[in-house]
């Protein structure tokens, strides 16, 4: 461009800004040019001396540097096996449960190399329990709302840990015999739980995939004093996707 600075194997006396001429003698050169705001631009050129020769130098514009992509969004599903913990219930004997969760997700990058990421999970649980005086069989079915707010942090080639705490709120809770009632009011409306995690993530941009297996526990009771329990926790292990 005109007015850039061109230097002659790095000697200003015998540059100039262009456009110019200049009379060497035969052999070979390094032309420097610079302009402000361009990087430079280094060329070697050949001089013959039998007849005048022409240089062209083109600075280029510099590419801006991607922004690197600090959110990223996901959705979650899951399946895995709760239970109910505590001291064990004097009239009640659970036989097992499942357990069906999903979730939307935003991560933040802006932390390197932690990730940071707010969920909102819902999840319906079921425990099947059998009534030991009378031998009557049922199954209780929970549906909760859950808000972790967790840290990720690789560990090795896309295997990663996690940990955080989260608020779960009661939606529903209903006991299945041979009519069902509704249990809600014998359990709190909301609880603090904990998480751990670990993962395996693949990423094809723009996309990744991902395979994950969590572990939860209510860090409050649930219920207090439920058919003979001082306390009820929930704690649950899914394999999500």
């Amino acid at each position: 461009p005109p007015g850039a600075t061109v230097t002659v194997d790095g000697r200003d006396q015998l540059g100039g800004k262009t456009p110019f001429s200049m009379q060497l003698m035969p052999g070979r050169y390094s032309l420097t040019a610079q302009a402000e705001g361009l990087p430079k631009h280094v060329q070697t050129i050949a001089v013959s001396g039998d007849e005048p020769t022409t240089v062209m130098m083109r600075l280029n514009t510099p590419v801006a540097a991607e922004k690197p992509r600090l959110w990223q969004w996901g959705l979650r599903t899951g399946v895995g096996a709760p239970a109910l913990t505590g001291p064990r219930f004097e009239t009640v004997s659970l036989e097992g449960g499942m357990e069906f969760g999903g979730s939307a997700l935003v991560e933040y990058r802006g932390v390197e190399p932690a990730f940071l990421r707010l969920e909102t999970q819902f999840g319906q649980q079921s425990y099947d329990f059998l009534q030991t005086e009378s031998e009557v069989s049922g199954q209780w079915r929970f549906s909760v709302l859950e808000i972790p707010i967790l840290v990720r942090m690789p560990i090795y080639r896309g295997i990663d840990v996690g940990a955080g705490p989260g608020v779960a709120f009661l939606l529903g809770a209903k006991e299945e015999v041979s009519e069902v009632t509704d249990l809600k009011e014998q359990f709190k409306t909301a609880f603090f739980k904990g998480y751990a995690f670990m993962g395996y993530s693949r990423l094809f941009d723009p996309w990744f995939a991902r395979i994950e297996v969590r572990y939860a526990r209510s860090l409050t009771p649930m219920a207090e004093d439920l058919t003979g329990a001082v306390s009820v926790h929930s704690q649950s292990a899914l394999l999500n996707l």
